[in-house]
């Protein structure tokens, strides 16, 4: 299956636009977590949670101009249960992805046009390179997060899930944003409220609405 699994992504990435690799900035179980995006398809993996062994790797259709963590909803295209965190590498203008099932290490590794300078393609690995104005710590970045100088969150507030300027990396700890867990978990309720299944917080914690911050807290 694993086999099966890497030939899909090969063929999906190995031609694509606006490729990004998004930097490992830590896992949160039972969330979704962007691994690369193209302009059509988004590589997710979910961390498990306590009492499951294996996590799971996923190919999910891009939703036009949406966000890869709503674009997954409803069935993926590939997914693989996974022993760790799947390890995505860019070095040589190389792409190479290893992943571990059943504790048997498989991988595939295929070239990727150009870097973001490249007059070829519009694909780039990593941050992009841009003259424009850092955003602000805490402020919106929408579809410019490549500006935020320390990565972005995605923040759940009353009446929608954005992204900010804030170290992805802090969430779910006290005094933090709740880490998004993903819009399959959203069933209907009100997103920012006390003990929301939305967002995840640390043991010992627990999610709140913060009506300094507008968004889901951990406290």
């Amino acid at each position: 299956m694993s086999e099966i699994f890497l030939a899909t992504f090969v063929k999906l990435w190995i031609f694509s636009s606006q490729l990004l690799v998004q930097p490992h900035a830590g896992d949160v179980p039972g969330a979704w977590q962007e691994l690369s995006q193209t302009s059509t398809h988004c590589l997710m993996y979910r961390a498990p949670l306590k009492a499951q062994a294996s996590g799971e790797l996923a190919i999910y259709k891009r939703k036009k101009e949406t966000a890869c963590l709503d674009s997954i909803v409803g069935l993926s295209l590939r997914s693989l249960e996974v022993d760790s965190r799947p390890k995505l590498e860019f070095k040589n203008s190389q792409l190479k992805l290893t992943v571990v099932t059943n504790q048997q290490s498989a991988e595939k590794t295929f070239p990727v046009w150009g870097e973001p300078d490249a007059k070829l393609r519009d694909a780039y690995i990593g941050a992009v390179k841009s003259k424009s104005k850092f955003l602000n710590i805490g402020e919106r970045c929408g579809e410019d997060c490549s500006l935020c100088p320390r990565g972005y969150s995605w923040l759940i507030g009353k009446e929608e899930v954005y992204r900010a300027c804030l170290d992805p990396a802090a969430c779910g700890d006290n005094g933090e944003p709740a880490c998004y867990l993903g819009s399959d978990w959203y069933q209907g309720d009100t997103l920012c409220r006390e003990n929301s299944k939305v967002g995840w917080c640390k043991p010992g914690l627990k999610t709140r609405c913060s009506e300094e911050t507008g968004y889901l807290e951990c406290e």
